[in-house]
C-alpha cells in the first residue's frame, strides 16, 4: 500500500513508519520544516518521499496537500498523528495558546480530510488519526486539549458517516499516556512553571499543577511502539474499527466516565490529581 504519515518526525509516527516499511508499505511522510524533513531521510532510509507541512494553519494545511498529493496517486492511507497538548486551568490559559490547539488538533486534521479525500474515494482508502481517551474523558488542567480531543471525536464520527457514502473507512486512536518528546517537553515546562505561579493561583491549583507533573514523570505511561502497533492494526486490517482505546488506563477512565453520574466522576478526576500530588 501507499500511505501518507501526518506528522513523521516524532512520537509515534517514529516506529510506525520503520514498521511500515519493514513490511513492504510505500510510506511518504510529512514534517514541520525542512530540516525536520531531512532528519527523516536519514532516518528512515527506506521511506519513499517526505515534504514539509506546517499543521498551525488549516488554510495553509489545505493548500500545500493540494499541491502535494498529486504525486502520491494512488494513495491508500491518510494517517495523521500531529498533534499539541495545551495545559494549565482554563481561568489562565492563554487564549492565544487555545486557538492553535483547536488549529492543529481539530481544523488541520479536517483540512487533511478534505484534501486527502478524493485520492482515498479513489482507490477505496482509509483514513485513520490520532486522538485520545481525553477526547471521552474531560479532566481539569487539560482544558484546551480536552477540548480539541472532544471536537476531534465529533468530528471523526461525522467524517465516518459521510466517508462511508465513498467507501471510505475512518479510524480514529484513543491511546492513554504515551511516553514521547511532546510529554516529556510538557514535564520540562510544568516544572518550570510551579517555581513561579502567583500566590492565588498556587493556592487554587498547584495540586493540578504537581498532580500532572508527577503523572508525567512516573512509570504509567506507554511506549510509542505500543500504540503504533495498534496504528498498524487500523491501516493493515481487513475491516477496521471506528475506534482503538490503547491501555488500561484510558479504557478505566472511559468506563468511569461512562459508568458514573457527572459529580462521581468529577470527584474520581478530581483525587486522581490529588493523589498523584501526594494530598491524599
Amino acid at each position: 500500500m501507499r500511505i501518507l504519515i501526518i506528522g513523521g518526525t516524532s512520537g509515534v509516527a517514529i516506529p510506525l513508519i520503520d514498521m511500515l516499511i519493514t513490511t513492504g508499505h510505500e510510506v511518504f511522510a510529512t514534517a514541520r520544516d525542512a530540516a525536520k524533513a531531512s532528519h527523516m531521510l536519514l532516518a528512515h532510509p527506506g521511506i519513499a518521499g517526505t515534504f514539509t507541512l506546517d499543521m498551525a494553519g488549516g488554510d495553509g494545511v489545505s493548500n500545500a496537500l493540494n499541491t502535494a498529493l498529486d504525486t502520491f496517486t494512488p494513495l491508500d492511507r491518510v494517517v495523521v498523528c500531529s498533534g499539541v497538548a495545551g495545559y494549565g486551568p482554563l481561568e489562565t490559559v492563554d487564549l492565544a495558546t487555545f486557538r492553535r490547539t483547536i488549529e492543529v488538533n481539530v481544523v488541520s486534521c479536517l483540512a487533511v480530510y478534505q484534501a486527502a479525500l478524493p485520492f482515498l474515494r479513489a482507490s477505496r482508502g482509509r483514513f485513520v488519526y490520532l486522538s485520545s481517551y481525553a477526547g471521552k474523558v474531560p479532566t481539569p488542567f487539560i482544558g484546551a486539549y480536552t477540548a480539541s480531543k472532544h471536537a476531534l471525536e465529533a468530528l471523526g464520527d461525522v467524517m465516518r458517516q459521510e466517508a462511508k457514502l465513498s467507501e471510505v473507512e475512518v479510524s480514529m486512536i484513543l491511546p492513554g499516556g504515551i511516553d514521547t518528546a511532546m510529554c516529556s517537553k510538557m514535564l520540562v515546562d510544568i516544572e518550570a512553571e510551579l517555581g513561579s505561579l502567583p500566590p492565588e493561583v498556587e493556592q487554587r491549583y498547584g495540586h493540578y499543577y504537581r498532580g500532572h507533573r508527577n503523572l508525567l514523570a512516573g512509570p504509567g505511561k506507554m511506549p510509542p511502539e505500543t500504540v503504533a502497533a495498534v496504528v498498524m492494526k487500523a491501516i493493515t486490517a481487513l475491516a477496521a474499527k471506528p475506534r482503538y482505546i490503547v491501555g488500561d488506563g484510558a479504557q478505566w477512565f472511559i468506563d468511569q466516565k461512562a459508568l458514573l453520574e457527572d459529580a462521581a466522576f468529577d470527584s474520581v478526576a478530581e483525587g486522581v490529581l490529588r493523589d498523584a500530588a501526594g494530598l491524599q
